[in-house]
């Protein structure tokens, strides 16, 4: 487990398993993020970040966590070399464009990565070809190398 995210729904309180997670996330020092779903933080996740997920859609509720997680300092940088390396192994124009969108929130990019970037324009016509995306990498290159 590299993060937690409980999902506090009526039920989860009185599940022992829920709570032994929780406990192994919080002797680990990994990030946690719990989701109010009918039920309220307590105990030791009541000090963790916590985020609404009643009235929200799987894809808004996940776009929120993605926010928090990419710019964690602890899970962030593993988040960003999985990006890049999903960017340079790209099948589709789509998916590049939807990656670089994901990739340009992180706070952890570096050499290594705008290194990984452009050889994935060089070697991927998925990469290469889509609309904007090499255009965005040397933006970030620029910015990384400066």
């Amino acid at each position: 487990m590299d993060a937690l995210v409980a999902l506090l729904a009526p039920g989860f309180k009185e599940s022992n398993w829920c709570d032994q997670e929780v406990g192994v996330a919080i002797g680990r020092q990994l990030p946690i993020i719990s989701v109010r779903q009918g039920l309220d933080p307590y105990g030791f996740i009541g000090k963790y970040q916590a985020v609404q997920g009643v009235g929200k859609t799987a894809v808004q509720l996940a776009k929120e966590i993605f926010t928090l997680f990419i710019t964690n300092p602890i899970i962030g940088p593993k988040i960003t070399d999985a990006l890049v390396k999903l960017l340079a192994d790209s099948y589709s124009f789509d998916r590049s464009k939807t990656l670089i969108g994901y990739i340009k929130q992180s706070n952890f990019l570096n050499s290594k990565h705008v290194t990984a970037m452009k050889e994935a324009v060089k070697n991927n016509s998925q990469v290469n070809g889509s609309w904007g995306v090499p255009e965005q990498i040397t933006r970030l290159a620029k910015q990384i190398e400066s």
